[in-house]
Parts: C-alpha cells; structure tokens; sequence
C-alpha cells in the first residue's frame, strides 16, 4: 500500500510539473499577421488627346467651264461688240489647283490654295475677228471648311464656302493681226463639295466640285469646276 501511495504521488508532481513548463514556455508559432487594408484597384492610365489641328496638302487638276463673262472686257476695249456677253458658259480650259486644308476641330476646318486656269477660245461673237482668244486667269481663294460629313476608313465627305480673288489676261489679234492686250481683277463667291477617299491614310485622293460667280472687269463671270488629285494627310 505504501508503494503505491508513493506511485500516485509522484505521479501526480510529474504532471504538475509540465503544465508548469508549458505555461511558461514561449509560444513558438508565429503571431497572426494583423489585418492588411487591400489595395485600391488602379485604373488604366487615359492616353491624351491629341489636339493638334489635322492638316491636308491636296494637288488637283481637272477642267473648269468658263463663262464668256471673262472675255467681255477685252471685247469692250478693243471692239464694238453686239453680243457674246452673256452668263452662259463659252468654253472649257484645264485648271490646276494646290490647297491646304486645316482643321481646327472637329466640323470646322479653313482651306488655304490657288488656282490656274488657261486656254483658248474662238468667239464667233459680230464685231470679232474670228481667231483663237487667249486667257490665263490666276486665283488664290480661301474657304470655310464643315465637315467630315459621313466620315469612314474609306471616304469623307466636306463642305465649303469662300471667296476668289481673280485676275485674269487675255491676249489676241485685231483685224490687223496685230497683238492685243487686256488684264482684269475682280473676285468671286465660291461653293463647294468634295470627298476625300481613303482619309485615314498618309496618302489619299482628293476629288472636288465647286461653283463660283462674282465680277470681273465689271462683267458677271462664273465658273464649275471640277478637281481629281492625291492629297497629304498629317
């Protein structure tokens, strides 16, 4: 009875004694990391916009008809004319145009060129001597641009309205054969339309009708043109 009295004894010191060395060991495992707040989603960075002027450098050549209108003055200084200056269209010369197209923004742009015109004509006008009239017209013209109306990768269209400054020589034979002269300025109203083909490419093609009427030398001139050329687009 004794020894095992003594058995229980010791071994209830045994496992007070390592509850003992437990409560005072260190904990060994490694604390709970306190709460990290999550990182607020980034958005995607926004490219700039791009608010430089678009500009287009167009080089076109075609045909104009030309009302007799331009031939009038040079009839009035040198001969007394019964008729031949009416507001129909007389003849049909080559013409060649450069512009430069800016557009400030969207839907509104300025059209900055110059044009040529040049050829002959026969009048058959009473009082004329019936040889070959011929003209050189010089323009620089200034327009207001609206549009691109209906714009794609494949074409786009414009509008424009402006004015012409003209000036304008014409030279050929009296009865005599002799060589005769005759300058004039005046100024015209224009009205357009065009479309450009292919407008969000470097190169493209640029093709334009545009009406004009106004003066010249005192006289009602008029013109249609009609414009196929490339154009730059930067």
């Amino acid at each position: 009875m004794r020894l095992a009295a003594a058995a229980v004894v010791a071994a209830f010191a045994l496992l007070a004694g390592r509850a003992a060395l437990a409560q005072e060991a260190p904990a060994t495992g490694a604390a709970a990391p306190a709460d990290v707040p999550a990182a607020a989603p980034q958005q995607a960075p926004v490219p700039p916009t791009d608010k430089r002027p678009m500009v287009t450098v167009r080089a076109s050549g075609g045909l104009a008809f030309v009302s007799s209108g331009y031939f009038c003055g040079y009839y009035d200084t040198y001969y007394v004319v019964l008729d031949g200056c009416g507001a129909g269209y007389a003849t049909a010369q080559p013409e060649l145009d450069l512009a430069v197209d800016v557009w400030l923004r969207p839907g509104f742009g300025l059209s900055l060129g110059a044009s040529v015109l040049w050829g002959s004509y026969a009048p058959g006008v009473t009082g004329v001597p019936p040889t070959r009239i011929y003209s050189t017209t010089w323009e620089p013209h200034l327009d207001v641009l609206l549009g691109p109306f209906f714009p794609s990768a494949v074409a786009a269209g414009r509008l424009r309205l402006g004015v012409g400054l003209s000036v304008a020589k014409v030279h050929g034979l009296n009865t005599t054969a002799e060589a005769i002269h005759y300058t004039a300025v005046g100024g015209a109203a224009r009205l357009g339309v065009g479309i450009s083909l292919f407008p969000k490419s470097t190169v493209g093609i640029g093709v334009d009708a545009v009406f004009e009427a106004g003066g010249l030398g005192g006289h009602y001139v008029s013109t249609i043109q009609l414009l196929l050329g490339p154009e730059l687009h930067f």
